[in-house]
């Protein structure tokens, strides 16, 4: 089996829940074909994105109150037993960092953005304790998307790469 690459394009909220969908589809079936995943975000801003950006006024508010927001596919897809404590949403978030929010409560897009950033990277932790993927966080702007010979042809303003599969995640949902 040729072990193959993903792109990434965007990585903000829908890039966490695509990459823990995959994650747990992984660990579910044991099987993955996938050797490296490269996650393309021209401003840095993995997980939160710019519409949940964590440097936002805490005064701009979420469109939704804190007892309706995930953090992810829990609990429609969930994580084995060992892993359940990464099955949580955002209110117990809150709890976990010390936040005092009631689910009728309406919190700032800042502090979800915070709360996506850490499900980005406790994801990103898990593949590597979890599997043997490579991921890399390029810091730049795709510039070009091509197809050729099966292949996505991605551009940037300094480097050329090709992949197997590509996922673009950007933009608010």
């Amino acid at each position: 089996m040729t072990k193959k690459t993903l792109a990434i394009i965007g990585g903000g909220p829908n890039t966490v829940y695509a990459l823990e969908i995959l994650l747990k589809k992984i660990l579910k079936h044991n099987y993955n074909d996938i050797y490296k995943i490269l996650i393309f975000d021209e401003n840095g801003f993995f997980g939160y994105g710019n519409t949940h950006n964590k440097n936002l006024d805490k005064n701009i508010l979420l469109n939704r109150v804190a007892g309706q927001i995930s953090l992810g596919s829990y609990p429609f897809i969930k994580f084995r037993n060992h892993l359940k404590k990464f099955d949580y949403n955002f209110l117990e978030w809150c709890k976990n960092n010390n936040l005092k929010y009631k689910p009728s409560d309406w919190p700032s897009r800042s502090i979800f953005g915070k709360a996506l950033e850490d499900k980005f990277y406790d994801i990103l932790s898990l593949f590597f304790k979890y599997t043997s993927i490579k991921i890399e966080l390029v810091f730049t702007k795709v510039s070009k998307i091509s197809k050729k010979k099966k292949k996505y042809l991605l551009n940037t303003k300094h480097k050329g790469y090709k992949f197997n599969y590509l996922l673009v995640c950007t933009g608010n949902y």
